[in-house]
């Protein structure tokens, strides 16, 4: 779902949304590559209702992420990733940064282990082959790379509660105590 107040940018995306095509009386012309990226009305209509519910679910991700920020700001090899000033994130993932030093693949597994899916927090898109068209290589954009080997994204579904934040914090205490061996 997008919305925006930009004329064109709306004519753009609804035509890039039906295979890049533009009604021209009963057919269509294809002016541009596109996508079927039609919404069914299933979905629609969930979409519909957590818009009436927004304020709502924005508040407990606020909630859950103020936990998870109290908790791990004393955790050693974790850095926080703190909203700039003047933005309002809607917190969709949690993301940290873990210390160079501690490996965050072997994390990731220790936390499954312990029934808690985590994954990377962020990908360097330079360094993606997709991308290697641009000139870009790894080594070039070294935070960008940093932070795609350093991030980590923590649970934070719907209905998430304090108890829920205190195991997910312990199981990465004990994960990254595991990892740091």
């Amino acid at each position: 779902m997008l919305t925006t107040d930009d004329v064109a940018v709306a004519e753009r995306v609804r035509r890039l949304r039906n295979h890049g095509g533009i009604r021209t009386g009963p057919a269509m012309t294809f002016v541009e590559n596109g996508f079927n990226y039609r919404m069914a009305e299933v979905p629609a209509a969930m979409g519909l209702a957590q818009l009436r519910r927004l304020d709502e679910i924005l508040g407990h991700r606020r909630s859950v992420a103020g936990m998870y920020e109290s908790r791990l700001a004393q955790l050693r090899h974790v850095e926080l990733v703190r909203e700039p000033p003047g933005q309002t994130w809607s917190f969709q993932s949690f993301v940290i940064m873990l210390h160079a030093a501690i490996d965050r693949n072997a994390v990731i597994q220790a936390m499954a282990t312990r029934g808690m899916e985590t994954t990377i927090g962020t990908y360097a898109l330079h360094a993606q082959p997709a991308f290697s068209r641009f000139g870009y290589a790894p080594n070039k954009l070294k935070h960008s790379f940093a932070a795609q080997e350093r991030s980590l994204t923590l649970p934070l579904p719907p209905g998430m509660t304090e108890g829920d934040v205190d195991r997910v914090v312990g199981a990465l205490e004990e994960s990254i105590a595991e990892a740091a061996r």
